[in-house]
């Protein structure tokens, strides 16, 4: 069985016979407004013409989705979403696309349902590691940075260096409102419980 099609002159036409011989078709029926069946000697249909594929269907032959149709390279691609340059360096190249059913002089030859179903799984695995490396970073903790033996959880370098203002006067060598300037002897009598 084969599909055939005119978009210019929205026509379609399914040969329910391959390799039907010149002159099988005796008489051609038809069976609703622009429906034609096309029968052998015995009333067995051969095949089955749409003279109005947008009447009959109510669908244009242009727009109509085949999955077993053949698609050459020009085709293929705006089955892909590109430009005939981009899906033959992108797609048809890789190892993973689909061999071609055929090759002509005028180029490569597809399946229709092939290239789908290529297209589907790569996009079924790109979403998943979309997902994947969004739970990642949803579990991923905040950064910790190390300064000076003190933890600072997601300020950043620049909280990281600076001291909060209940830090300022706790080091013995600093000046602060409550501390005098460090001398050795200060140091020893405030912090030692030294005398003097």
């Amino acid at each position: 069985m084969h599909i055939e099609r005119d978009t210019e002159f929205d026509l379609l036409y399914i040969s329910l016979v391959d390799g039907a011989e010149e002159g099988a078709v005796t008489r051609t029926k038809e069976v609703f407004p622009g429906v034609l069946f096309d029968l052998d000697t015995e009333g067995k249909i051969l095949g089955i013409e749409f003279t109005n594929t947008q009447k009959a269907l109510g669908i244009s032959a242009s727009d109509l989705h085949l999955s077993g149709e053949l698609l050459g390279v020009k085709e293929a691609a705006e089955l892909a979403g590109k430009d005939r340059g981009n899906f033959i360096r992108d797609l048809a190249r890789k190892p993973d696309f689909p061999e071609p059913v055929a090759q002509l002089a005028s180029g490569q030859i597809w399946l229709s349902k092939d290239i789908e179903s290529y297209l589907q799984k790569r996009d079924s695995s790109t979403n998943n590691a979309a997902c994947k490396e969004v739970q990642y970073e949803e579990q991923a903790p905040d950064s910790v940075s190390h300064e000076g033996g003190y933890e600072y959880e997601g300020g950043g370098e620049a909280d990281a260096t600076v001291e909060s203002s209940e830090d300022q006067g706790f080091y013995p060598n600093q000046g602060g409102s409550d501390h005098e300037p460090y001398d050795s002897g200060n140091y020893d009598r405030h912090y030692r419980g030294e005398s003097a």
